[in-house]
């Protein structure tokens, strides 16, 4: 039989594993802001506040914009839906130093943007350019991700240019 003094401890154990268990989940507020890279700073916007988990999108380009997104918006009913601009485009800085139009970079923008809102498990949406950059983000930084949307996606540069030389090839030979 235990003692009262083991008991206690015991109970008090418990109630200190309970209560470390039932921390909140980090709740995404609409809003927006800036989160420092290399090379300069990333435009974010939270839109929507619901509870499921968020979807980080990853705009075309690369010098597109997330412009497009914004027709996802009602999604935010159910989940917080976070778009932004890559460094170079849009809303975010703009750079002089073209040895960072890397892709290595544009994936530790997306891992900048992801601590910044300390996203712990998300889906991700690419779309163009943002798909080979979602790709690239998930072989590097899998965790969290719940799943990724290939949206019009863009994965080889030779399948682009042969699809791409089809398409100009019906054209009228002035226009070609």
């Amino acid at each position: 039989m235990l003692n009262p003094k083991t008991i206690n401890r015991l109970f008090f154990f418990f109630i200190i594993i309970l209560l470390t268990g039932c921390r909140p989940t980090p709740v995404l507020k609409p809003g927006e802001g800036y989160v420092q890279v290399k090379g300069g700073k990333i435009w974010y916007r939270i839109i929507g506040e619901g509870k499921q988990a968020p979807i980080l999108m990853l705009h075309g380009g690369p010098g597109g914009t997330s412009k497009s997104f914004y027709q996802f918006a009602s999604l935010g009913e159910d989940r917080p839906i976070i778009i932004f601009d890559q460094l170079g485009s849009g809303r975010s800085g703009h750079m002089t130093d073209t040895s960072l139009l890397k892709v290595e970079n544009f994936v530790e923008q997306v891992e900048a943007v992801r601590k910044e809102l300390d996203l712990k498990e998300f889906y991700l949406h690419g779309h163009s350019w943002g798909t080979a950059l979602a790709l690239e983000y998930y072989l590097k930084y899998p965790k969290g991700i719940k799943a990724i949307i290939f949206n019009s996606p863009y994965f080889s540069t030779a399948m682009w240019k042969a699809d791409a030389d089809t398409l100009i090839s019906t054209l009228a030979d002035s226009i070609q």
